[in-house]
């Protein structure tokens, strides 16, 4: 998994609410989109399409959310962390530490595992 952006919006989803949800397998709006999608803009300047796996919780980081996306055209997958403003909008950030970064990862391939 791999992890090298800077903090970025995160408000471009199919439909504007896909990326609120806990587990975003299609929000139900009827998006042609089908999971949500965002666009990071890289601190290079250019932008990459996700679309977005799941925001998740870890029960050893309870006050913080996480965001998993895959770029469209890689199978790789980023892991960020998940913002919501007093303001509605949706921010991403860069996960703090290498400690933090194996918690977080380790919860999520335990979720992708629970969902098999």
């Amino acid at each position: 998994m791999d992890n090298n952006d800077s903090s970025n919006d995160c408000n471009d989803c199919c439909c504007g609410s896909c990326a609120d949800e806990r587990y975003i397998s299609g929000c139900g709006s009827g998006c042609s989109g089908g999971m949500g999608m965002v666009t990071l803009s890289m601190e290079d300047g250019q932008q990459l399409q996700c679309k977005i796996l799941r925001v998740f919780g870890v029960s050893k980081l309870a006050k913080l959310d996480y965001i998993a996306l895959m770029p469209v055209d890689s199978n790789d997958v980023l892991i960020f962390r998940y913002i919501k403003g007093n303001d509605g909008n949706i921010n991403i950030d860069n996960i703090k530490s290498d400690e933090e970064f194996d918690l977080v990862s380790d919860a999520l391939t335990g979720l992708f595992e629970d969902d098999k």
